[in-house]
Formats: structure tokens, C-alpha cells, sequence
């Protein structure tokens, strides 16, 4: 996996060097669409994470009951937000046949790809749509009904993570509902972060990619206010 890594770099600059340029200058953020090639690395980072570890030692981890629910009700519903290409979604929905799968993602050409990965395995208990995880309702997305909903390193790259953490509270069944979230191993503010070896690296794909996203939603939420 860590190999994968060396490719970041110098796959955000392909994409969007120019536009973070420019950015930076104005605010106004980089579309989603110039980092298409970069959600196909994902997804290949995607894969290489969640299959050796997702279904085997993920998701036991987060207790036996979880897994009972998950296999034994015909009524069980997960949710991933931030699905990208589908590999989670995918994985998740062939280890629990009887469960209900529903991937949600900003990127049309991520949830495109992710309902063609589906479509080729020959799963019918999981479905994706392009959304926004801040505004889930908007999408229908019940209240109440998710027995597990998981993130997987997509909360810090969104404008408004404390809605999107809100709808994630919204649309978990209450008192049994588990929500799993994995994400940057880092503190908030910069000083707290020198000691951390992989800082610099962090710290130069969220200038290429994690700010500039939030900022796109911000711009557009600024626009509609004045």
C-alpha cells in the first residue's frame, strides 16, 4: 500500500497544480472535475486497503453484535459515505448478502464506476447515488435506520464535516446504530503536528486537494448568499 503513496503527489499536480494556483489567489476553489484521474487512484488505494483488511478485521473489530445484525436480519442497512469507486460498499454488501448497501459520493464519475463495479459482481443489495453527506435528507436518505454507517478518509476533506456528522447521527437506528470513521491521525492545529513524521506530506496533499475541495462547496455556498 505504501508504495501507492509515491503517486499522490505527483498525480495532484497533473491534475490541478494550476488551478490551486489560482485558488490561492481568489478562494474560490478547484472543481471536482479536474481530479478525475485522482479518484481512479483512489479507488486503487481503495482496493488495496479494504480487501485485505475491511471485512476480515475492520468490521469484526467493531463488535460481534454489529456482525450478528449484520448477517442474521434481512432488515440491516450500511452506509458509506465518501464510497469513491465502491470497493468498501462492494465488499461489504457480498459479506452480508442479507444486508442492504448504500454508497453515496460527490463525484458522478466515482459513483459511475462504482455502480458498474456492482454491476459486474453481481450485486443486487447495493445501490450508490451522487450526494452531498451534509445534506443526506436531500437525498431521501431515512432518519433512524442505518445499523452501520462507516467514513473512510473523507470527513477532513469536507466544507461542512459538522453536518455531515450530524446527518450521520440523524440516520443511524438509534441505540444500535454504529458509525465507523477512519481518518487523519493528526491534530488540528500545526504546531501539535511537528513531531509527526508524515506532517509534511499530509500537509502538501490537503494544499493540492482537501482545502481547495472545501473551498469549491464554500464558494458556491458564498455566491448563493450575496
Amino acid at each position: 500500500v505504501m508504495a501507492l503513496y509515491f503517486e499522490e503527489m505527483p498525480l495532484l499536480v497533473r491534475c490541478a497544480f494550476d488551478e490551486v494556483v489560482t485558488d490561492a489567489k481568489e478562494g474560490k476553489g478547484v472543481p471536482y472535475s479536474c481530479y478525475g484521474p485522482f479518484g481512479a487512484w483512489m479507488g486503487k488505494l481503495a482496493d488495496e486497503k479494504h480487501e485485505s483488511q475491511l471485512v476480515e478485521k475492520f468490521i469484526p473489530a467493531l463488535g460481534e453484535d454489529v456482525v450478528s445484525a449484520l448477517r442474521v436480519r434481512n432488515d440491516a442497512r450500511i452506509l458509506d459515505i465518501g464510497c469513491g469507486e465502491g470497493t468498501a460498499a462492494c465488499l461489504m454488501a457480498r459479506a452480508f448478502p442479507n444486508s442492504r448497501v448504500v454508497g453515496v459520493d460527490a463525484g458522478a464519475a466515482s459513483v459511475e464506476a462504482a455502480a458498474e463495479k456492482a454491476k459486474r459482481h453481481g450485486l443486487t443489495n447495493v445501490e450508490f447515488f451522487v450526494g452531498d453527506a451534509a445534506a443526506l435528507d436531500q437525498n431521501s436518505v431515512p432518519s433512524d435506520c442505518f445499523d452501520l454507517i462507516t467514513a473512510f478518509d473523507v470527513i477532513h476533506d469536507l466544507s461542512n464535516p459538522t453536518a455531515a456528522l450530524r446527518e450521520v447521527c440523524r440516520a443511524l437506528r438509534p441505540d444500535t446504530g454504529t458509525f465507523a470513521m477512519v481518518d487523519i491521525r493528526a491534530h488540528t492545529h500545526p504546531h501539535d503536528n511537528l513531531g509527526h513524521s508524515f506532517a509534511p506530506f499530509l500537509y502538501a496533499v490537503s494544499l493540492m486537494h482537501c482545502m481547495p475541495q472545501a473551498e469549491n462547496k464554500l464558494w458556491r455556498w458564498w455566491k448563493l448568499l450575496v
